[in-house]
């Protein structure tokens, strides 16, 4: 069996990327979410075992 995905996001009136670095470690499980413009969630996932 064989799957495929492709995605493509297009910013419109996005910022600039900070100038300072930040670094953090995602060592542990974790939950994350993409929001829509109006905060309502589109996409949550959760990583279990981040490696």
């Amino acid at each position: 069996m064989t799957a495929a995905a492709y995605t493509e996001m297009m910013l419109d009136g996005a910022a600039m990327p900070p100038e300072d670095e930040m670094n953090f470690n995602l060592n542990r499980p974790f939950l994350f979410a993409v929001m829509s413009d109006d905060r309502m969630p589109l996409f949550v996932g959760i990583v279990s075992q981040p490696t």
